[in-house]
């Protein structure tokens, strides 16, 4: 039997933001070390946006081994990229655009691409190319956000795409 751990409680989104900050460059850097890379899928929606912004300034700015860390949307609307509700928008002005992350390191949703179906075909095309290796995608860290009405990553409570088994 594991022993469980009592909640955190934090004082407000910046000590929370402050706490998974380390915790992500305690992991990256141990992925780095292990694997040569660290692979996070980000979340959506405007909540993780403190977590961003603190990720863009010291120390993690500069400590952090962004050179080796590659970026997924877990969660994306179906809108240009420049678009003020696109989640790839919104990471790329709080944390991309201020840190030294390759361009190749990016992996947004493609969302020009006419239709979501289209996107999202060509999404899970990059994500096979990225994981070649594996039968399915395995990232080091995946950071989800909880919506008023339950749903995790655009899967909406009674969608028929919880029941997807094959796609990724």
């Amino acid at each position: 039997m594991s022993a469980s751990r009592a909640p955190v409680v934090f004082r407000d989104g910046e000590e929370l933001a402050d706490a998974l900050a380390r915790e992500l460059l305690f992991i990256a850097r141990r992925a780095v070390s292990a694997r040569g890379r660290f692979v996070l899928a980000l979340a959506g929606g405007t909540t993780p946006a403190v977590l961003y912004r603190r990720l863009a300034r010291p120390p993690y700015k500069k400590s952090f081994p962004w050179r080796f860390t590659h970026f997924f949307w877990g969660d994306e609307r179906f809108v240009p990229p420049t678009h003020p509700e696109s989640n790839y928008r919104r990471v790329r002005e709080a944390l991309l655009d201020r840190v030294r992350v390759p361009p190749e390191n990016r992996h947004p949703v493609p969302t020009g691409l006419g239709t979501p179906a289209a996107a999202a075909k060509a999404y899970e095309r990059e994500l096979r190319r990225f994981f070649s290796s594996r039968p399915f995608p395995r990232f080091d860290v995946v950071l989800l956000g909880v919506g008023e009405d339950g749903h995790v990553a655009s899967l909406f409570p009674r969608s028929a795409a919880l029941n997807e088994r094959k796609r990724w």
